[in-house]
């Protein structure tokens, strides 16, 4: 099922208790407009049909948060109509669409037959939303025993894209308590830190460069990390090494 989640931040709302009233109210009708828009764009809860210009232009500035198997998660973005995977920009993964295990069919979507070539889901990204600039994925545990042998983590196949100029920048978000500094060691290996020497990552002009950032409690900016429970976020990008 889809499911659209309108969320407004503003400075205005910490203006006054006068200011806050009238831009609650404003947010309550273009919550309302917009909410109108989606409905009339989507089809028995799980299609998206012919969209309208408003809801092109919503789609643009929003985030896409993919929260189910692999396979399913594929399919649905392949189905979309082409209007909407040329105005995509930003694409979320959470660990439904990233978790794949020993038996199970999704396995292919992230498990290349030859180790040299890139991950289907990746390759669906590149193939048919050419204007995704950025991307972001749930770290997954160290205590998921399947990947600590031997198999690409889905993370590296992203940060393929930054190398490749596919992707502008990818964040690693993580939930619960899964921060340590194993979880570092297994996805963070190649990308440089602040504090650290890049010429330690790469041995070419370019690194991968990671910044720690803060999540606020209150920004707009932070909104999308607040509604996915994230604690700890990393932006990384690529980064030409200083002279």
């Amino acid at each position: 099922m889809l499911s659209f989640k309108i969320l407004i931040a503003t400075p205005w709302l910490a203006v006054s208790k006068l200011t806050n009233l009238e831009v609650k109210r404003v947010i309550e009708i273009v919550k309302k407009t917009w909410a109108r828009t989606i409905r009339e764009s989507i089809h028995h809860l799980h299609h998206i049909k012919s969209p309208s210009p408003a809801f092109l232009d919503l789609w643009s500035r929003s985030e896409l948060v993919l929260g189910h198997q692999p396979g399913s998660s594929l399919l649905f973005l392949r189905l979309l109509p082409d209007s909407l995977k040329k105005s995509l920009r930003r694409l979320y993964l959470t660990l439904s669409v990233t978790l794949t295990h020993p038996r199970s069919d999704s396995r292919a979507v992230w498990e290349p037959n030859n180790p040299e070539e890139d991950a289907l889901f990746t390759n669906s990204i590149r193939d048919y939303f050419p204007n995704v600039r950025e991307m972001a994925i749930e770290i997954i545990p160290t205590y998921y025993d399947s990947w600590l042998v031997g198999r690409t983590p889905p993370s590296e196949y992203v940060l393929d894209m930054v190398w490749e100029g596919r992707l502008d920048t990818v964040w690693f978000y993580y939930r619960g308590d899964r921060i340590s500094v194993q979880t570092d060691r297994l996805f963070l290996w190649n990308v440089a830190m602040e504090g650290n020497n890049p010429d330690d990552y790469s041995e070419v002009d370019f690194y991968l460069k990671g910044v720690e950032e803060t999540i606020s409690r209150t920004s707009a900016r932070s909104a999308v990390w607040r509604e996915l429970h994230a604690f700890r976020i990393v932006k990384i990008t690529k980064e030409r090494k200083p002279a």
